[in-house]
């Protein structure tokens, strides 16, 4: 069990050390490494609650990968209690919907952009999905026989 969580953590750091996504219309020379986004992820916060009486779908979009990595965190400390395991369906949820839609704002530009992920992207993505092999084993439940005569 604590292997999974170590393995989780180990890649997590793997992935702040990595490209993670650039704009879309842009070449690859506009990398941004997974560390980046973790440091300016309060200001992607700030400017979703910004964006949420204007356009409020847009602006749960920007807050939702930071928002994952506290879900994510939350469900790495509290894994024995029901509510690490909310934490870590709500962390997978959360990351799903970014891989769906991965916008957010970068550069001097203050404008939303769609992303390309690369590498640092896609073992983030990793590392906040294992725990739920933890939070919800693949195993069958024991069944229990009565012997009554």
């Amino acid at each position: 069990m604590k292997l999974t969580l170590k393995l989780s953590i180990a890649i997590y750091l793997i992935s702040l050390c990595l490209p993670a996504i650039s704009p879309l219309e842009y070449s690859a020379e506009h990398l941004t490494d997974g560390y980046e986004i973790l440091i300016l992820g309060p200001a992607q916060i700030l400017f979703g609650f910004v964006m949420l009486p204007q356009m409020p779908g847009l602006g749960l979009l920007l807050m939702l990968p930071w928002l994952a990595n506290i879900s994510w965190l939350i469900s790495l400390v509290t894994y024995k209690e029901k509510v690490g395991r909310i934490a870590g369906l709500c962390t997978a949820v959360i990351v799903v919907v970014f891989f769906a839609h991965p916008v957010a704002i970068i550069g001097s530009s203050i404008s939303v952009v769609l992303l390309q992920l690369h590498i640092g992207a896609y073992l983030w993505m990793l590392a906040l999905m294992l725990p739920l092999l933890i939070l919800y084993p693949l195993k069958a439940k024991k069944q229990t026989h009565n012997t009554a005569s």
